[in-house]
């Protein structure tokens, strides 16, 4: 039998419940050490059930974003470092950059005056 498993059987209550009973403890605590630091309790318990709520969204946002980094890597891996496969020529590649395709000043305000 697993620890919380124990802690709910001793309190009379479903796992689901003994969960709801901790997590309420928690907020509890959360909010008055708030108001131990001089937030007022109504803004406290915002904060509080604020931050719960961002973490939740973070934890349901993470597989997805670690699937998406997975992704991205991928195609990092398959497609060529020079941009060949995205259209873009040397000579626009180069421009993008700042210098010209083949060694030029590129497009730059002493390259154009020639100095």
């Amino acid at each position: 039998m697993q620890l919380v498993e124990r802690y709910a059987a001793a309190n009379g209550m479903t796992v689901e419940q003994y969960l709801q009973f901790a997590n309420q403890g928690f907020e509890q605590q959360a909010v008055a050490q708030l108001v131990a630091q001089g937030v007022p309790e109504p803004a406290a318990k915002d904060l509080v059930a604020e931050r719960l709520r961002l973490d939740r969204e973070r934890r349901s946002i993470a597989p997805l974003a670690a699937q998406q980094r997975a992704q991205q890597e991928q195609r990092e891996k398959l497609s060529p470092l020079d941009g060949a496969a995205a259209g873009v020529s040397r000579h626009e590649g180069a421009a993008a950059r700042g210098g010209a395709a083949r060694g030029g000043r590129g497009n730059t305000a002493c390259g154009d005056a020639g100095l």
